[in-house]
């Protein structure tokens, strides 16, 4: 039990993380970002871990909102959701098995998902062979870890294939992240996925904010969004 939910704490805190990246990565280049709204699906592998998790994400830079639902598999089965409400500045945790809710406090605003300032471009891959899709590797650092992104480009905007993030003390956190079944839009059409369980919006336990919770800095850049 304790493992568990150590394990929920530290999923918790790389989606609060991607949050607060959100909030914090302004646009390098338009052509480099992936649009003011989308939603997707990505697995999140590590060394460490047998099983993966799976996270769906809903982002709308426009109406300032954000939701991701976990599935974590190990070391026991868990679900949650976490609704990040830009303009009240509210992050809620929820856990759709037991029914409680944290709140947290969030701090500036859900910005257009683009690469850092810093992100430099590698080289250039084809995925599935010439004729298969033509991406860009890039690199860049933020707070202290190591990303790699490999994007597809578009006319509109990119299409992320997948993420890979190190660092940490001693570089002992390596995580890989896969995306797939990307839709960007303008603002999401379907603004009803952002609606905060009333469980939440009732008998959230107050915790503390995003910026100060303890696992942020071990989980930061678990995700490039996902995500802040």
């Amino acid at each position: 039990e304790k493992k568990n939910i150590k394990k929920m704490k530290f999923v918790i805190a790389a989606v609060l993380a991607m949050a607060m990246c959100l909030a914090m990565v302004a646009a390098q280049e338009k052509k480099h970002c992936l649009g003011h709204a989308f939603e997707t699906t990505a697995i999140e592998m590590s060394p460490h871990r047998h099983l993966d998790d799976i996270s769906h994400i809903y982002f709308d830079s426009t109406t300032q909102k954000m939701r991701t639902d976990v599935t974590v598999f190990e070391p026991v089965l868990g679900e949650f959701s976490i609704f990040t409400d830009g303009h009240h500045k509210q992050i809620y945790t929820y856990n759709k098995r037991t029914g409680h809710c944290e709140r947290h406090q969030f701090h500036g605003e859900l910005q257009e998902f683009c690469l850092a300032q810093n992100a430099k471009h590698s080289h250039d891959v084809d995925i599935g062979g010439p004729s298969g899709l033509r991406a860009q590797v890039w690199d860049e650092k933020i707070q202290g870890f190591d990303i790699r992104l490999i994007l597809s480009p578009g006319e509109q905007h990119d299409v992320p294939v997948n993420i890979l993030t190190r660092g940490g003390h001693r570089d002992a956190h390596v995580t890989f992240q896969e995306w797939w079944n990307f839709q960007s839009y303008r603002t999401l059409p379907n603004q009803r996925v952002f609606e905060i369980p009333q469980q939440c919006l009732h008998h959230a336990k107050e915790s503390r904010s995003a910026a100060e919770h303890p696992a942020v800095a071990k989980a930061a850049m678990i995700t490039k969004a996902f995500a802040a």
